[in-house]
């Protein structure tokens, strides 16, 4: 497989929640979305992920069991078209993790379906903020949960504790979102959904079925620990407060690229400082190799990453061939 050319941004056109939870190591933002890279290789976590979200919509819309695992192998396919060689050790991983998103699935159906139910998922949209700089996100999926209109958050996590919701007051993303829809449409509350990926693994000479049997037991024993659903209902004082906070970002991002167009540095990592104390967030960021030898990043750049998928149109006004 040749190398995908990878064109950087040239101007700031759109601004999504993920872009601006970047911005908190200014480095890591330019990696990612000025210079647009992502690592080469199959991200686990968001496969995973995205293959749970595409069985939920069809379950949670009325589907069948059935229906669902279908939807999820065709994202799963879809998912690893553009991806490269994945060793025999990651082809059983991803083997046991396909058996487990059904599970998942039905234990979350088994604790949410009587209550919860979409008609409307992954809806796209965009907002103008100022200028020529535009709000865009996508909607988990839009419904009722009891018997209330609902915005739904899906999430997959390791854990589900405490601080999971503790800040669900201004959480920028379910406001950030909630601020798209008119108010006179706008949903009478929001649902955040959390399934907790089992932690446990296969123990030696222990078969794959005997295995999900094992989790799909304990989904049913222990569904508190593995699912939660968080509603609150929505307040409009809640809402302005999230998207100033949108627009506040968006306009220090906005004015950081004007400054640095007219200096020539926007593309010069130099410009963009690095936060040591966001190095191991969750793991190891997955640019950590490229800030520690700066001054060869596009050798390692064209070797080791890609480029970033554009999810928006608009999107595609900020690129910039090089």
């Amino acid at each position: 497989m040749g190398r995908q050319k990878i064109i950087p941004s040239g101007k700031l056109r759109v601004v999504t929640v993920h872009k601006l939870q970047a911005t908190s190591c200014q480095r890591r933002y330019f990696w990612q979305y000025i210079m647009n890279l992502e690592p080469r290789g199959l991200r686990l976590p968001l496969w995973f992920g995205s293959m749970v979200h595409a069985g939920l919509d069809v379950r949670l819309r009325g589907g069948s069991a059935k229906a669902a695992e279908l939807a999820m192998r065709a994202k799963d396919k879809e998912l690893l078209v553009d991806a490269p060689g994945i060793s025999q050790d990651q082809q059983t991983e991803l083997h046991i993790w396909r058996s487990i998103a059904p599970a998942m699935i039905e234990g979350f159906q088994a604790v949410a379906g009587g209550q919860a139910h979409l008609t409307s998922c992954e809806e796209k949209f965009a907002v103008p903020l100022f200028g020529n700089v535009t709000f865009c996100g996508t909607l988990d999926g839009r419904g009722t949960c009891g018997s209330k209109s609902t915005l739904f958050e899906f999430k997959t996590a390791g854990q589900i504790s405490k601080n999971t919701f503790s800040t669900m007051a201004f959480n920028k993303q379910v406001y950030g979102y909630l601020s798209s829809i008119p108010t006179g449409i706008r949903p009478e509350q929001f649902a955040y959904c959390v399934l907790r990926k089992p932690s446990k693994w296969l123990k030696r000479g222990q078969s794959v079925p005997a295995f999900i049997e094992e989790l799909k037991a304990n989904f049913i024993s222990r569904p508190d620990f593995y699912f939660a659903i968080w509603t609150q209902p929505v307040g409009k004082n809640a809402v302005d407060d999230v998207a100033a906070d949108i627009v506040s970002a968006a306009l220090d991002l906005d004015t950081k690229y004007d400054k640095l167009i007219e200096t020539d540095g926007l593309h010069d990592p130099r410009c963009w400082s690095r936060d040591d104390r966001q190095c191991h967030d969750y793991g190891n960021c997955p640019y950590l190799e490229l800030c520690k030898d700066a001054r060869h990043w596009k050798a390692r750049a064209g070797a080791f990453y890609r480029q970033r998928e554009i999810r928006y149109e608009l999107e595609r006004e900020e690129l910039q061939e090089a």
